[in-house]
Formats: structure tokens, C-alpha cells, sequence
């Protein structure tokens, strides 16, 4: 009895040093800081034209695609899911009507930010009547 007695009084002493070593290192009266939440995402509806550029990652071809509006503002186009049906290269070049969600930020020098998550449709703008050809994303 006394054997065992012994033999777990050792285990525990084995047990403890690990076990304050793996809490948190906050420290004494410090707290640890939240996570910022991320940004809640607003339905976007932009227009612009669309730019293709191609870049070679880790020996493969990656096309990104960009959205620049009348005011100049790049904006660039998330990669798409592949149940979307939507095919990007055929707005290149072309001016467009983008619809989807993502969020929007300005500067302390006022300079206008956004960034587009996901995207619903792209519509083609034709010719100066402004017709518009849909292409919805499942």
C-alpha cells in the first residue's frame, strides 16, 4: 500500500509541472485580447471593366481577374466556386454590372477600399442603349 501510495504521489508530481506549463501566458491580471470579428459582409452591386491578369504560381498558370470602375478603383475578383457557371473570360475587356457581397473601407486619407467576397451575376452592359445580358451564378 505504501508502494502504491508513493508511486502516485511521483506521477503526480510528473503531471503538474506539464500541466501549468500548457495554460495560457496571459500573466497575472492580464486578459487576453479578443479576436477582432470579422468584417460583416453587404450586398455590392459594382460596374466597371473587367481586366485578366496571368501569373505563374509554384510552375502552374493563375489568371486574377480585376474590376475597375469609372472612378478608377481597382477592384479585385474572387476566385469562383466550381459549381458557379459564370466564366470570367468571356467579360474580359468588357464593361459589366457585378453583383455580390463584400465589404467596403475608407482611409484615414480618404482613399476608398473594397473587397469583394463572392459574386452572385455579372451582367454585360451592351452599347450606349445600356442592354444588359445576365449571367447568373447558381
Amino acid at each position: 500500500m505504501k508502494r502504491l501510495f508513493i508511486a502516485l504521489l511521483l506521477a503526480g508530481m510528473m503531471v503538474v509541472p506539464f500541466a501549468v506549463m500548457a495554460q495560457d501566458d496571459t500573466g497575472a491580471g492580464e486578459t487576453a485580447k479578443p479576436k477582432p470579428s470579422a468584417p460583416v459582409l453587404q450586398d455590392m452591386t459594382l460596374s466597371g471593366t473587367i481586366s485578366k491578369e496571368e501569373k505563374e504560381v509554384d510552375g502552374k498558370p493563375k489568371a486574377t481577374y480585376t474590376l475597375t470602375d469609372a472612378a478608377g478603383i481597382k477592384i479585385k475578383l474572387p476566385s469562383l466556386k466550381k459549381d458557379q457557371t459564370i466564366n470570367l473570360d468571356d467579360f474580359v475587356n468588357a464593361k459589366v454590372t457585378v453583383v455580390g457581397q463584400g465589404t467596403e473601407k475608407e482611409s484615414s486619407s480618404g482613399k476608398k477600399s473594397i473587397s469583394l467576397k463572392t459574386i452572385t451575376s455579372i451582367q454585360k452592359v451592351e452599347g450606349a442603349a445600356g442592354a444588359v445580358a445576365p449571367v447568373p451564378a447558381p
